[in-house]
């Protein structure tokens, strides 16, 4: 049964309406194409509550007496306060976003109340800012910005969040300002370098050099002696070996052992091979002299005695200077 009324209609009490499904009332404009203004209907005990624009847009506002303050809903997914949409939100198929242009940008939260955990899976595409983030103690995991957008965690090591000062001009970095105070297992391959204090080394130390290089160490034959030579000699080869109290000078195989004077003079010098030993002059083997200073065998001036040898026709002779039984002289 339908009840239509020609004018307003107070009702003073409370007022129920029985119906199993469909409108429960309706507030119809009639003059109009579109009629149903406000209508509350339910279906299986889901109530609805439509608001219908005719003009321009419908809107559910809850206030406080008569003001037109208070909250805004409309039918464009306007969520907005002040009767203002700058001071509100909007929700479409898309997206949450403030109302308006960026002179209207809402903050996300406040200081005394903000927001927990964010969960996304698309992209930040402006700026960001971190006014507050908490301080750790000893953590060395950072937030990094991979070249695509995404942030991701790495652990960059207590290195990267030192204190200390780092080295900036060319002195510092040669060492010049003298941060490095000791090496270990290092030296600097530039420029030149001081170091103070015995320094062991647990293997043969090597030079630049002819035939591999020189080598300093131990005679890779017997460790029980010291060694000089160069990287490539082997087996009985050395330039010098010693073990505290014999010292060898040789050579290697097939070479020889030369003893010169100085500034590598070799007129004369001493020629030790395999199968000789000669007394040099210049390239002319064998032809060098020898001088000698002689003392006798208790290391005093001795008794010197002379005696002359002739030819059969006693036309020439040979004085020989004998000491201590050793001819130290002759003449004509």
């Amino acid at each position: 049964m339908a009840i239509s009324f020609l004018s307003d209609v107070t009702i003073n009490g409370g007022t129920t309406i029985n119906l199993d499904s469909g409108s429960a009332f309706t507030i119809n404009e009639p003059d109009k194409d579109q009629q149903g203004r406000l209508i509350f209907s339910y279906s299986s005990g889901d109530p609805t509550l439509t608001i219908a624009s005719r003009g321009s847009t419908a809107k559910l506002h809850i206030r406080s007496d008569a003001t037109s303050n208070g909250l805004y809903l409309d039918e464009d997914g306007q969520i907005y306060v002040n009767n203002s949409i700058s001071d509100g939100v909007r929700i479409n198929g898309t997206s949450l976003a403030s109302i308006g242009t960026n002179a209207n940008k809402l903050d996300l939260g406040s200081s005394s109340r903000p927001w927990g955990d964010i969960y996304s899976t698309g992209s930040y595409v402006n700026t960001l800012t971190l006014s507050s983030i908490a301080t750790a103690s000893s953590e060395t995991v950072s937030a990094l910005f991979e070249e695509s957008g995404a942030v991701v965690k790495k652990d960059l090591g207590t290195n990267a969040f030192s204190s200390a000062t780092i080295p900036t001009d060319n002195s510092e970095l040669d060492n010049g300002a003298g941060y490095l105070t000791s090496l270990s297992g290092a030296v600097l391959t530039t420029t030149n370098q001081t170091i103070a204090g015995t320094k062991t080394f647990s293997e043969n130390a090597k030079f630049p050099g002819p035939d591999g290089g020189v080598e300093i160490g131990t005679w890779a034959h017997s460790s029980s002696y010291g060694f000089i030579g160069t990287k490539n000699m082997a087996d009985l080869e050395y330039a010098m070996i010693f073990d505290g109290t014999n010292t060898l000078v040789g050579a290697g195989t097939e070479g020889s052992l030369k003893l010169r004077g100085p500034a590598n003079d070799s007129s004369p010098s001493i020629v030790i091979n395999g199968t000789t030993c000669t007394v040099d002059n210049g390239t002319s083997v064998g032809q060098g002299t020898i001088r000698a200073k002689y003392n006798s065998s208790d290391n005093s001036t001795g008794v010197t005695s002379t005696f002359t040898v002739r030819n059969g026709n006693n036309s020439a002779s040979l004085t020989f200077t004998i000491k201590d039984g050793i001819v130290t002289g002759i003449s004509t």
